[in-house]
């Protein structure tokens, strides 16, 4: 800190404890945690019941944190989309705004996080991408009421489009 650097950390929550959330709220610029979905698909895709309700306790630990300080980090939430998931984007949103978050960004699933037969089963295709798109600018403009970001334009959703049809991505 003292150079002038940011700390920030990306979790999936199964560590932030009560101590560890007070040690974020102090010197951390941004925590982002990772969630795949509601409740139920996320403590089935993480293989870790319950971890879904500790994830929602310990963020709103670092909201309150936040308030009560008047400074802290900002809060964001990464979200792996996939088939399984992908309806209830929406309501997901929702509830992180509830929980705090300020920032919501999000991905398509990867053949490299999750090789074979799950893969195959959850990727998103190509018409998962444009009813996304379709659905985006009305989600934004809700989710901004609420005070929460959701990241990604135009061009970000092109990306997900050509990976889903198996087309490479140039990163200039």
């Amino acid at each position: 800190r003292g150079l002038g650097l940011q700390l920030g950390l990306t979790t999936n929550g199964t560590r932030l404890d009560p101590a560890f959330c007070a040690h974020l709220a102090e010197h951390y610029a941004q925590v982002t945690v990772s969630v795949d979905g509601l409740a139920d698909w996320h403590a089935q895709v993480r293989g870790a019941p319950g971890l879904w309700a500790r994830l929602a306790a310990s963020v709103q630990r670092l909201a309150a944190l936040r308030a009560e300080r008047g400074a802290g980090p900002r809060l964001r939430a990464n979200v792996v989309l996939m088939r399984g998931n992908l309806a209830d984007f929406p309501t997901l949103c929702e509830r992180l705004a509830e929980w705090g978050v300020d920032e919501v960004t999000f991905n398509s699933l990867g053949g490299q996080e999750r090789p074979g037969e799950f893969y195959e089963r959850q990727r998103l295709a190509p018409e998962d991408i444009q009813a996304l798109g379709r659905r985006l600018p009305a989600l934004r403009a809700h989710l901004r009421e609420r005070g929460l970001t959701l990241v990604g334009g135009a061009q970000y959703l092109e990306r997900l489009e050509a990976q889903a049809r198996g087309q490479a991505w140039p990163v200039l």
